[in-house]
């Protein structure tokens, strides 16, 4: 316990003595950490990376025969914007590693 003064006021306050440690991740560390969240990500979507652009690619193409762009199909198409948030969030990780 530490007391602390404050000349101005004449105020005494006590305060108790906390020691934080904090470790920071190590680059290897991190990398595991972004691997682990890779796959789960993956793992929540139902969907391997290969699969997912399969189904890009495919959706994109029954698009293009459709007259849309990759926006209009990405705002019509549910399945297609679910496939390309999670691509979004796979590439934002593995840009990470």
């Amino acid at each position: 316990m530490r007391k602390e003064y404050n000349l101005s006021t004449g105020e005494v306050s006590e305060h108790e003595d906390v020691l934080v440690i904090v470790e920071s991740e190590t680059a290897e560390q991190a990398k595991e950490r972004i691997k682990v969240e890779l796959a789960a990500l993956e793992r929540e979507a139902l969907m391997p990376r290969g699969a997912r652009e399969a189904f890009i690619a495919l959706c994109e193409q029954q698009g293009q025969v459709a007259g849309l762009t990759k926006e209009q199909l990405y705002v019509a198409n549910p399945f297609y914007k679910g496939l390309i948030d999670t691509d979004n969030k796979a590439k934002a990780l593995r840009a990470q590693l």
